[in-house]
């Protein structure tokens, strides 16, 4: 375990998004350039709005507001970028109009919309995900918990959500009516068609595995490869729950560090964070891919690459790893 201890104050926002975009830009160009990517410079463009952001804060309102993430699994490798409303509120939502309008795709914001007017007082995070060369980016809208364990709304609230607002889905039987879900998110695919995803969160991976209450040993792997990998505390976790009208659910593990400590409570922390993020690659068979994470720490030298999340999924064949950027 890591103490807790004092940080460093975190650099301005509008320096944690020539950061970011730094961080981007490398992403983009190791994955075959922005041209590679109908859309991408969309999605870059909304970006670079620094005058959008504030020039500075007070430390108690600095936080993490960008990153990105990189996957390795069985259907090869993929990123993304996400930002979140922090500093904006409901101005989040022309910007998420505006993408949707602009990207080239067909993607139902209006469902994104309802949803949020049935699931008020969340918090709202927008991920665009970049699968595949040549195809336009995923767009996933989370409306999550402001703080954890606080919830957005109960499983059995969930149920009694419209099949419209639903998206036909319907959560495992096992889970209590009165479970709180974490987060729901909303993936917009460009060709029209939908998914959900809901989490539910604890304090370790195999809390979160309980959920299920032995009911699905691929989650009960999951949770002991993520707690293998990454057993230092304290740290957040969330089982999500990936769902399809008419189709079984699909599960991952997922753990969120503590991106202040962690990032600047000093180097120790740092690097442990990132050891933990190695371990894991290398329990779902992704060690080499971790090699070119350690490249691009490399390369980006003149950034602090900070781990956010990650995930372990597909049966225990695919991780995946956010991390923030701001200046070293």
């Amino acid at each position: 375990m890591t103490a807790r201890g004092p940080s460093e104050a975190l650099p301005s926002p509008r320096a944690h998004l020539a950061a970011t975009l730094r961080l981007v830009d490398t992403l983009a160009t190791q994955a075959g350039g922005w041209s590679a990517w109908p859309g991408g410079q969309i999605v870059r463009e909304v970006l670079d709005r620094p005058l959008h952001l504030p020039a500075s804060v007070r430390p108690d309102m600095n936080g993490l507001k960008y990153d990105s993430y990189i996957t390795q699994g069985p259907s090869g490798p993929a990123w993304g970028v996400t930002f979140n409303d922090r500093w904006q509120g409901r101005a989040i939502w022309p910007v998420l109009d505006a993408l949707a309008r602009d990207l080239p795709g067909d993607y139902d914001v209006d469902r994104v919309q309802r949803l949020r007017r049935a699931v008020p007082g969340t918090s709202v995070n927008v991920a665009l995900g970049f699968d595949t060369p040549g195809r336009p980016p995923r767009l996933k809208v989370y409306l999550q918990e402001a703080d954890w364990r606080q919830g957005v709304l109960t499983v059995g609230a969930f149920a009694g959500l419209s099949p419209d607002l639903r998206g036909g889905c319907v959560l495992p039987g096992v889970l209590a009516p009165e479970r709180a879900l974490g987060v729901l998110t909303v993936v917009l695919r460009p060709d029209g068609s939908s998914g959900l995803k809901a989490y539910v969160g604890g304090q370790s991976a195999r809390a979160v595995a309980e959920v299920l209450r032995g009911g699905c040993p691929e989650v009960d792997a999951l949770a002991a490869g993520m707690a293998a990998a990454c057993p230092s505390s304290p740290a957040w976790h969330y089982l999500t729950i990936r769902l399809e009208e008419g189709q079984e659910p699909r599960y991952a593990l997922n753990r969120i560090w503590e991106h202040v400590r962690v990032g600047f409570g000093g180097p120790t922390a740092l690097e442990e964070a990132w050891s933990e993020v190695g371990a894991l690659f290398e329990v779902a068979g992704r060690g080499a891919s971790f090699d070119a994470l350690r490249s691009l720490r490399s390369e980006l030298g003149a950034l602090r690459l900070v781990p956010t999340a990650a995930a372990y999924e597909a049966g225990g064949t695919s991780a995946d790893v956010y991390l923030a950027a701001w200046p070293a």
